[in-house]
């Protein structure tokens, strides 16, 4: 039996699938430019490539981050002391990819991250001029193994280049995919026609829930300027008492390593976009949404309300407002992922998306805690079903002998 540890082994395997990409990157029409570079990052030197990546996502058309987006997620990760990388790649003099990154420490591995809002629920692809760009980009991320154990790329649109080149790494990897919905401006000439499509109970629902409020007070719907920071504390007030009152977890609230509502104050003050969205009664919250205004569409990232108007609907009377707001200005009104049956009453156009977890070292290939915990959650809920489908079909195939007894 060979003496080397597992360790080295993986490392020395690493090590020659490596250069065999090299090999071919150098010799084949993909070799990267001599300006491709990954380089720690701080908010001054962020600044020193606003331009470039302003102008660089108006010419992208992309989901990906906004420079303002960028700079959120960087301030808090200062914050937090943790270190930021950004990833450049150049043809000549032009900037023609870019892509924002954190390590992080988790459990047992070093984990190199796209900039988040700290949820990583968010699309968090590369900003490209060209989609055929990817490689390039990940090539540099992947440089950085030693440091990280770990690349995570969150949420990337299944079976596309980007999704392609990541898989091209060459290094064991994990994939997750999950679905979300959206209302494609393509697909609607204008929000009275998509409007149209809804089901006639559910246009008759909306009606019914303006009228309600309608009742209680002075009802407005619309984007918060002035208000924003109020609102925003709703938001998260509102977000923890769910929780506390479910007995559940999240990424957004309640945990000591995950700053959400420190990010969304920073972006507010930064950005043009509007942010925040609200529905509110004599000028009172009583429900608001988190979204990303891009040039293809509105995201449609998290909301909340007042339990005490569950009853009024005032989250879908929001929902129907930020639709109704990207259709008119020819966006897309995206979900976001994972699909609820709220969701579904507005549309039943799907989109995948993908998650890889790129285990840069051996370290990196040993299970998190919870990803053993979700494991076993995940089995013991199949072993769950399996068996209560058994008993469906015992208890059927019982009752019809039973029927052939008495006949």
């Amino acid at each position: 039996m060979n003496s080397k540890s597992f360790i080295d082994q993986f490392d020395i395997a690493e090590t020659a699938a490596i250069g065999v990409l090299e090999g071919k990157v150098r010799r084949g029409r993909e070799q990267p430019a001599a300006h491709d570079s990954i380089t720690s990052v701080d908010l001054r030197s962020l600044a020193d490539i606003e331009a470039e990546w302003r102008a660089l996502y108006k010419r992208a058309n992309s989901f990906a981050q906004t420079f303002e987006y960028a700079r959120a997620a960087l301030a808090v990760a200062e914050q937090q002391g943790k270190q930021s990388f950004v990833v450049t790649v150049r043809d000549g003099d032009a900037l023609r990819g870019v892509w924002g990154l954190t390590l992080e420490r988790e459990s047992l591995h070093s984990v190199l991250k796209p900039f988040s809002c700290g949820t990583n629920e968010e699309y968090s692809s590369p900003l490209l001029e060209d989609p055929a760009l990817a490689g390039r980009v990940f090539r540099q991320a992947a440089s950085l193994r030693g440091k990280a154990d770990r690349l995570m790329i969150y949420n990337m649109c299944a079976d596309t280049i980007v999704e392609r080149a990541a898989t091209a790494l060459p290094f064991p990897q994990r994939a997750d995919r999950l679905d979300g919905l959206i209302i494609r401006a393509s697909k609607h000439a204008t929000w009275a026609d998509a409007e149209k499509r809804l089901s006639g109970k559910m246009r008759s629902s909306l009606r019914t829930s303006a009228r309600r409020l309608e009742q209680l007070g002075e009802l407005s719907i619309g984007w918060c300027d002035s208000d924003v920071d109020d609102v925003l504390a709703f938001f998260f007030r509102r977000k923890t008492e769910w929780l506390k009152e479910k007995g559940k977890r999240s990424n957004w609230v309640a945990r000591n390593d995950v700053h959400v509502p420190e990010f969304f104050h920073e972006l507010v003050r930064s950005t043009d976009n509007p942010v925040v969205a609200a529905v509110r009664l004599d000028g009172v919250p009583i429900a608001a949404a988190l979204c990303l205004v891009g040039p293809r569409a509105v995201e449609y990232h998290a909301t909340t309300f007042d339990p005490k108007y569950a009853s009024c609907g005032p989250a879908q009377l929001l929902v129907r407002f930020l639709a109704q707001w990207a259709l008119d200005r020819g966006l897309d009104f995206d979900f976001g992922m994972t699909v609820y049956d709220y969701k579904r009453k507005w549309t039943e156009d799907t989109r995948t998306y993908v998650t890889r977890r790129v285990m840069l070292t051996a370290r990196g290939r040993i299970p998190q805690p919870r990803e053993i915990e979700r494991s076993v959650r995940v089995n013991l809920g199949k072993v769950r079903r399996r068996f209560l489908s058994s008993s469906r079909s015992s208890d059927s195939h019982r009752e019809r002998a039973n029927r052939a007894k008495r006949t």
